[in-house]
């Protein structure tokens, strides 16, 4: 018997499938409904079976959370994976049938094969707050940026009026919305470190809020870490003398943090931030968008830096002086 059992977890709305792998050949499977209920009966099962189970289950928008919430209360091995991680296992494994049943299982297998370290962190009730707000920031955005386009692309003067009402609409909620969360964050234990990153000129409110809730959560034992978690860290691509690819930056970052420091990046290059380090690149003939990438880079170390040291932002220690 493993010390722990690979155990997936195939999560929809209303159930989850759960594959227990049991030894490489005999995968176990329940039905369960998605809810309180449903947690119980997993749970007894598990204490039947006489289990040490290592949950494994990809991050599907927020149906996972109250059922990740509940494993680790309960003192299990929880591990939520992003669904791009096994999506590419899946290809290793040439499946032809995709079912909720078979999703589990191979889950299951991931869990057995890769063994991810990364284990579930329970949030508070108010950090659970300020994801789901801050999620639902990036999707009224996103709208913001729709209506925009329709406005421009409109000929009738009567959708014009009713376009340009919506956009005021969501305008004012997102208004609202920002301060709701500057609100929740003031409240919450990411409250200093939020302060912390204010000081620093190109990250504002929602970003300082946005960095401090990630840095707080998970915290992150070294700088690497945090920046592989927002997608920064450059994949390279090279074999023998004929594939020698340019590095790209890794699919598999969280994208609320990547569109964070990207915005803030924006904010160096326009306002003359850290001219000296952009210059090295500019003389090494480094377009325009690996520059920016580095700028994330430097502004997400930055961060990690002032939220692992509890201390404010000095412009001459990290080389922000204006030309």
């Amino acid at each position: 018997m493993k010390s722990f059992t690979p155990t997936g977890c195939d999560i929809s709305k209303l159930h989850i499938d759960i594959g227990f792998l049991i030894d490489e050949n005999a995968i176990t499977h329940i039905k369960i409904e998605n809810s309180h209920k449903g947690y119980l009966q997993l749970k007894q099962h598990v204490d039947d079976l006489n289990l040490q189970p290592h949950f494994c289950m990809e991050a599907t928008g927020n149906y996972y959370e109250d059922f990740a919430d509940f494993l680790t209360d309960c003192g299990y091995k929880v591990s939520v994976i992003n669904p791009l991680k096994i999506k590419s296992f899946a290809k290793t494994e040439f499946l032809r049938t995709k079912t909720d049943k078979q999703d589990a299982k191979m889950i299951a297998r991931y869990c057995d094969k890769i063994k991810p370290q990364s284990i579930y962190v329970k949030p508070t009730s108010i950090q659970h707050k300020i994801r789901r707000n801050i999620a639902g920031l990036r999707q009224l955005n996103k709208d913001l940026n729709a209506i925009k386009n329709r406005i421009k692309a409109v000929k009738d003067a009567h959708l014009l009026e009713i376009f340009n009402t919506h956009r005021k609409m969501i305008e004012s909620s997102i208004k609202q919305l920002k301060q709701h969360i500057a609100d929740l964050t003031q409240q919450s234990p990411a409250a200093d470190t939020a302060t912390n990153l204010q000081t620093m000129p190109s990250f504002g409110a929602i970003t300082a809020a946005t960095l401090s809730h990630f840095l707080t959560l998970y915290r992150f034992q070294t700088e690497n870490q945090f920046v592989a978690f927002a997608g920064l860290s450059p994949q390279k691509e090279q074999s023998g003398t004929s594939v020698n690819k340019p590095d790209k930056l890794s699919k598999y970052g969280n994208r609320t943090l990547k569109g964070s420091l990207y915005m803030s990046a924006l904010v160096c290059l326009r306002c003359g931030y850290f001219s000296a380090f952009v210059e090295r690149l500019r003389q090494r003939n480094k377009p325009s968008k690996v520059i920016i990438v580095a700028l994330m880079r430097k502004l997400a170390g930055i961060a990690w830096h002032l939220w692992n040291k509890g201390e404010s932002f000095d412009p001459a220690r990290y080389g922000m002086q204006k030309p």
